[in-house]
């Protein structure tokens, strides 16, 4: 969705952004936009595809609108007063790793982990990450847009004692993929054709070019 261009100058600390993540990634890069930040956790947003939905542009965009959605209604409940009388960005993603048409989730266990990251061994894979934003200037004036980052990887061939070695860190388990591109797992990253920074779960450059478009930052 190609959004509007805001024509009204607004001064930038009149913004607040209400982020909708655990992710400590997504809450460090977000700082880069110099907005005030409020963190919510949007819990209880169904993250398995239906089967209905049958591209990964189509579900990763889905579960952040979800998400966007749920992180509205946790801010209004959770973090009333410091969001009141405020210009609010909301701002919900959800991230997908493909290896052609399967989905490489995050790893259940260790061996699982060591399964997925032989499976990328040498290949190129798919990053999609899904993006929902919201911006309120005032009851008559609200924007919802969104769109899909796609990022494609190709990682190294990987000895063996180095997928056990990584996986041993316990890092991977709470990664989609089974890998962070920002620790260890950046070291089995040969090409990368797209962001850098969606593949950690967050296209900076996107999100700051409907910030900057829409004068909620300079």
């Amino acid at each position: 969705m190609v959004p509007n261009l805001s024509k009204e100058l607004i001064p930038p600390e009149d913004f607040v952004l209400v982020l909708g993540s655990s992710s400590p990634r997504r809450q460090e890069l977000c700082k880069r936009f110099g907005l005030p930040i409020v963190v919510v956790n949007p819990g209880g947003v169904e993250e398995t595809p239906k089967q209905s939905q049958v591209t990964p542009q189509e579900i990763t965009t889905k579960i952040a609108l979800a998400k966007l959605q749920e992180t509205e209604r946790v801010a209004a409940n959770e973090a009333a007063e410091k969001i009141k009388g405020k210009r609010i960005v909301y701002l919900a993603a959800d991230t997908m790793v493909f290896l052609g048409e399967e989905r490489l989730g995050k790893p259940l266990h260790a061996q699982h982990a060591e399964h997925m990251l032989r499976k990328l061994s040498g290949r190129w894979h798919d990053v999609y990450t899904g993006v929902g934003m919201k911006i309120v200037w005032n009851d008559a004036r609200v924007q919802q847009m969104f769109f899909c980052e796609r990022t494609r990887v190709l990682f190294r061939k990987l000895p063996y004692q180095a997928i056990q070695k990584y996986v041993q860190t316990g890092i991977p388990l709470d990664k989609a993929g089974a890998y962070g591109i920002q620790d260890e797992g950046g070291f089995f990253v040969d090409q990368i054709r797209g962001d850098f920074y969606n593949v950690m779960g967050f296209p900076l450059g996107r999100i700051w070019e409907l910030l900057y478009n829409n004068g909620v930052i300079r």
